[in-house]
């Protein structure tokens, strides 16, 4: 069964007819904030701990088929709206990790010449905190 997708509460199937997650990559480990001091003419660095969790990125290929290409501008525009705000972001493979994210950058949609399908990778940015 193919992982689906909710983002502050919806599923993305539901919100976009004909969309399905193709690829999602996410890290297994989120960075951690270096706090290094490197002292000029000495071999090395020091290391004074503390080394918070940043923020990270969870990405997702996306792809829309339709019929036509108007019916593809209205799937785009439907999901468009999914990804606005911020809230919690669930993978169905992952039920129990719940990422507090929001979209920052585009989301270009890039279709073949007969509008049947659109691909996109959507970038959501994760809190560190959770």
């Amino acid at each position: 069964m193919a992982t689906t997708m909710t983002f502050r509460g919806i599923n993305l199937t539901a919100a976009v007819e004909g969309a399905r997650i193709t690829n999602i990559s996410r890290p297994a480990r989120p960075p951690r904030e270096r706090n290094k001091v490197i002292i000029p003419g000495k071999d090395g660095s020091y290391d004074f701990g503390n080394n918070r969790i940043e923020d990270f990125l969870v990405s997702a290929e996306i792809v829309i088929t339709a019929t036509s290409a108007s019916e593809l501008q209205t799937k785009i525009q439907a999901l468009s709206a999914f990804l606005d705000g911020k809230g919690g972001l669930v993978f169905s493979d992952a039920p129990s990790t719940v990422y507090q994210a929001q979209v920052y950058d585009e989301v270009a949609v890039v279709g073949d010449t007969t509008a049947r399908w659109g691909r996109a990778l959507v970038v959501f940015e994760c809190d560190a905190g959770g």
